[in-house]
């Protein structure tokens, strides 16, 4: 191994010149530092082109999720008008009783506090998904 590294690069007023630093590996008969290493140079271009490609694979994942969201929200847009017509034809009081230990058959749970409202989103919920079929 030589002690200097062999690598070639173009100097100021368009002259060739030979790396100064020391030698710290030999490949293919030729001697380089550690910062013209091709084998060092390779591995960091592959690991830097894997961490480009997951990065980029996210956006790409993120960019389709947000174009479904985007698709579905305008599909409920759309049904808005229809859902609160028929709203407006449910006489709804803000609450509803059950028997002592009754299921509630609009939202399928047991009667608690808060239950009210619980239910009226859950129904209003169900309703649309309906209307969305």
């Amino acid at each position: 191994m030589k002690n200097f590294c062999e690598h070639v690069h173009w100097g100021p007023r368009v002259t060739k010149v030979n790396c100064r630093n020391k030698a710290k590996v030999e490949h293919d008969g030729k001697s380089y530092c550690g910062t013209h290493d091709p084998v060092r140079i390779a591995a960091k271009k592959k690991l830097r082109e894997a961490a480009w490609q997951r990065e980029y694979d996210v956006q790409q994942a993120t960019q389709k999720q947000a174009a479904k969201n985007k698709l579905a929200n305008a599909r409920r847009l759309k049904l808005f008008p229809q859902l609160v017509e028929e709203l407006k034809k449910v006489e709804w009081k803000g609450e509803h009783s059950h028997g002592d230990g009754e299921v509630c058959p609009t939202c399928r749970s047991f009667p608690r506090d808060g239950h009210t409202k619980n239910c009226t989103l859950n129904w209003v919920l169900t309703l649309a998904e309906a209307l969305d079929e």
